[in-house]
């Protein structure tokens, strides 16, 4: 079986958004997943992340759908709690350039050994610990 990789926000908001040159690659990645060729795992600042999306557009039923029908998709959700916070705050201080949002996904990946993540984010790039797979 393949190693786990993490699936950032933007996978999952550019497959089920509108049309978008990486809605189909999105999508594909999607399916790879739901076949089993990809294991995804995410964290649930990721599924908080879609949440406020939708919320702030006054869509909150459209996002309650998207979640249950993505939760499906993932081996591990993993929550965030307060051991994370000094990997957070490290990355944070080292790599200004960091969203919050990046940094803590970066530091649920690193609790969990990870180094691979599918994401159109470039500032991912920048670290040389991570496999980014860009869609």
């Amino acid at each position: 079986m393949n190693d786990p990789c993490f699936l950032d926000t933007n996978i999952l908001m550019y497959a089920v958004g509108t049309e978008h040159p990486l809605k189909a690659p999105c999508l594909k990645i999607l399916e790879a997943v739901s076949e089993g060729k990809i294991v995804a795992v995410t964290d649930t600042e990721v599924f908080q992340e879609v949440a406020y999306r939708y919320w702030s557009q006054g869509k909150w039923a459209t996002a309650i759908e998207v979640l249950r029908d993505y939760e499906s998709l993932f081996s591990e959700i993993y929550p965030i709690g307060r051991e994370l916070l000094p990997s957070y705050y490290r990355l944070l201080s080292a790599h200004r350039f960091l969203s919050p949002r990046d940094a803590i996904h970066i530091a649920v990946m690193q609790a969990r050994r990870l180094s691979c993540i599918y994401t159109a984010d470039r500032d991912f790039e920048k670290l040389s610990f991570l496999e980014v797979l860009s869609p």
